[in-house]
Formats: C-alpha cells, sequence, structure tokens
C-alpha cells in the first residue's frame, strides 16, 4: 500500500458522492444528549501510482453536527511497518481532494455536547498493526469499525453495511 499523504498529492479527478451504507437513524448508544452528533464515515481515494484495489486508500470522517461543522479525517500514515494514526482537523470537503472516489456514511453518533470527543478517542485508541506488513490503511478502518460495533457506539449492521459497501468501492478500482 502506498504512502497515505502522497497518494492524495497528484491533483487526479474528482470522484463520486456519498455512498449510503447504513440504515440512515441516530443511533443514540454513543451519548445521552438529544440534539447534539456526529457523523462517521469512510473515505476512499484513487490508489497511487497505480490505481489497484490493494493501492486503494481508506481514511476515517468524523463531522461534528455543530454551527460551523466541524470536521475531522484520521488517516493512517507512513508505511508498512511503520504506520501511525493521525488526525487533520477541518481539511475541504470530501469531495473537493485530490483522488477522492467516495464517502460512506457508517452511522450518526448521538454526543453530550458538540466539542464530545468519544468517538476521536475511541478512533485514536485502535491499535496501528505494525507487526504484519500486509497490514495498512483498509485493515485499519475495518478494525476501527469493529471496536466501534462492539463497544456498541455503532450496530452491527451499521457496521457491516459500510465495511461491505468500502469493500465494493476498492475492489471496482482497475486491476
Amino acid at each position: 500500500m502506498s504512502n497515505p499523504t502522497s497518494a492524495r498529492e497528484s491533483g487526479a479527478e474528482q470522484g463520486k458522492e456519498e455512498t449510503p451504507a447504513g440504515n440512515g437513524s441516530a443511533n443514540a448508544k454513543a451519548g445521552p444528549a438529544i440534539g447534539h452528533s456526529q457523523t462517521l464515515s469512510i473515505l476512499i481515494f484513487k490508489g497511487r501510482p497505480e490505481d489497484t484495489p490493494a493501492a486503494r486508500i481508506t481514511d476515517l470522517y468524523v463531522v461534528a453536527n455543530d454551527d460551523s461543522n466541524t470536521n475531522s479525517t484520521f488517516r493512517l500514515d507512513g508505511q508498512p511497518g511503520k504506520y501511525r494514526a493521525g488526525e487533520l482537523w477541518n481539511l475541504a470537503a470530501p469531495r473537493l481532494r485530490p483522488d477522492y472516489r467516495s464517502q460512506i456514511h457508517v452511522a450518526t453518533l448521538s454526543t453530550a455536547s458538540a466539542v464530545d470527543t468519544t468517538v476521536h478517542d475511541t478512533i485514536k485508541g485502535v491499535v496501528v498493526n505494525n507487526e504484519d506488513p500486509s497490514w495498512g490503511c483498509q485493515h485499519w478502518v475495518g478494525d476501527v469499525v469493529t471496536t466501534l460495533q462492539e463497544l456498541g457506539m455503532i450496530s452491527e449492521d451499521e457496521g457491516d453495511r459500510a465495511i461491505d459497501a468500502m469493500m465494493n468501492i476498492i475492489l471496482a478500482a482497475p486491476r
């Protein structure tokens, strides 16, 4: 898998719009408050140097449903064996980013406040596997989604639908 940062620097064509994967309903398991929520999506970018299924880049995208739609992009940076999870704040809308392919809605999670960090902290807490040389960003996104399911933050259905949609888009890459 190529470096996620360099995979986005080419400025290639823009991709598709958001692909719904979940059932569209808010999941109230993540927090007690009504009126505050964060939307979790999977982003998929064209692979580099060639756009093959193995080279496709996946990130996670969290948008606070606040007045300014504060957003964070979580991505795996580095090379096999030396990955680290990073977070970037308030980037351009995904469809405006270089090499964008698709955005898959995972779930909308209720939160205690507009600045609740539970979802962010959970994503950052998922272990990066630098022991397996074949492990990369697609696996990491799957591990995060599985963790969110296990913690009851998203339903099994929401997570499974999102991962299935992600895999369909990844496998649609030219071979």
